[in-house]
């Protein structure tokens, strides 16, 4: 009974982190928008807490959830009155223009439910935080094997790209030789960016707990992040550093010591690994290679020449790409990812995004609340000193590198990871039952 229940939560997780094409082209065109999992499992998730709404009220802070969806109900309230007073309603909610308020309310009434579902049914079934980092770097691990089955195996790669051609992923063909190895829906970008997360998480364990199982697990989570996504290095790198803050906390000379030495060979690892993919997908490896000059470039070069993850950053300065006047304090309603027509601007930089969206206003909230969060997980006592301070100097620096490409302030692959964390994590009613 107990693997049929950690199978179930594996799944669960996995159909709502990675959001994995499982229809086909005939399928996709009749179910439209609700191929998305997240039409699956938020509706299975909310029954779920409503049927379990008792057991909730005795166990979790409900006071706490509901403020927090009611804080998120203002700010998504907010980002509606601001479209509509700047005339961007007309394609909500569907079309490009709604896709931000549509992934809001994915966030809302699924993220968060499906985080409640998860840790009510963990704790009903007498696990723990500790379990719960187990089903989350398992499901990573399911993640990893697609893309090295993809990498090593040509037909399942062509498989994995058909399916993402079927769900609209125009450029997936295009990417298909060097990169875009495995089984979800956004691999050259946030479900890389998980992999990081739970590398991370891994070496974390492996380190604290001594065991040799979640440390073979971080180079497998690791690879299947960097391979398909090259900016997942600095995620990665972050995690690394997020590790090493916390073994601060235990001023254990020995154990911070391993850990230098095994980073060092992680890394030397990596390097000898790096050459021995051009033996497996050349184009992988030219792709992956490629990035190292195009970051250089971004630190010295003055012109805006340059390729890769940094580049609408390097732009920044070369064109107008923030709002001005009124605008730029609350927003249009609307972002600048692929050319917005009506405002003659194209700025694929998340915090960009979140000012046209919905100004100093939207973005003050939006950073006020996860930094409270943050913080509340970096003070949490419910758990050891060393777990609070990796867990939030791990997702302070995912935010801030998330934000760079991209607004994460919606439903996304890591934001599912982030809110099955905290929940577990701030919103026990008793004090000790987080313990990892």
């Amino acid at each position: 009974m107990k693997k049929k229940f950690n199978l179930l939560i594996v799944i669960g997780m996995y159909l709502l982190i990675y959001n994995p094409p499982l229809l086909g082209a005939g399928m996709v065109r009749a179910v439209g928008p609700f191929r998305n999992m997240i039409w699956v499992v938020a509706p299975v998730s909310v029954v779920y807490v409503l049927c379990n709404l008792r057991w909730l009220k005795a166990n979790l802070d409900l006071k706490a959830i509901v403020r927090t969806e009611c804080i998120l109900a203002a700010i998504v309230s907010y980002y509606l009155l601001v479209r509509w007073l700047n005339g961007n309603m007309a394609s909500f909610p569907g079309g490009d223009a709604g896709i931000d308020a549509k992934h809001w309310i994915y966030w809302m009434g699924g993220d968060i439910s499906f985080a409640l579902a998860v840790w009510i049914s963990l704790r009903k079934h007498g696990q723990d935080f500790s379990d719960l980092l187990d089903h989350l770097i398992v499901t990573g691990t399911v993640m990893a094997v697609t893309v090295i089955l993809a990498y090593l195996v040509p037909g399942v790669h062509a498989f994995f790209t058909k399916r993402m051609i079927d769900y609209g992923v125009t450029l997936a063909e295009e990417m298909a030789p060097f990169r875009n190895f495995g089984f979800a829906a956004n691999l050259s970008s946030t479900a890389s960016y998980v992999q990081a997360v739970l590398a991370s998480i891994a070496l974390y364990r492996g380190v604290r707990e001594k065991k040799i199982l979640w440390l073979c697990l971080f180079p497998v989570l690791a690879f299947s992040a960097n391979v398909n996504t090259r900016a997942a290095t600095f995620f990665i790198l972050s995690g690394m550093g997020a590790v090493l803050l916390s073994l601060f906390c235990t001023r254990d000379r020995r154990q911070i010591l391993v850990y230098t030495v095994f980073a060092a060979c992680a890394a030397i690892a990596a390097l000898f690994g790096l050459k021995l993919l051009r033996y497996v997908n050349e184009n992988s490896y030219a792709w992956l290679r490629s990035g190292v000059p195009g970051f250089l470039d971004f630190l010295f070069r003055d012109d805006i020449q340059m390729t890769g993850y940094f580049i609408g950053l390097a732009r920044m300065s070369s064109r107008e790409v923030l709002p001005t006047g009124w605008q730029l304090i609350f927003g249009t309603g609307t972002g600048v990812l692929g050319y917005n027509s009506k405002y003659d601007v194209n700025s694929d930089v998340g915090f960009v995004n979140d000012l046209w969206k919905g100004g100093i206003v939207l973005s003050a909230c939006f950073y006020t609340l996860y930094g409270r969060m943050l913080w509340k997980i970096f003070r949490n006592r419910k758990i050891p000193r060393q777990d609070g301070v990796f867990f939030a100097v791990l997702f302070l620096l995912v935010f801030v590198l998330n934000n760079i490409k991209g607004s994460f302030f919606i439903h996304s692959d890591v934001m599912v990871v982030f809110w099955l964390l905290y929940a577990a994590l701030e919103w026990n009613a008793d004090k000790g039952e987080t313990a990892a």
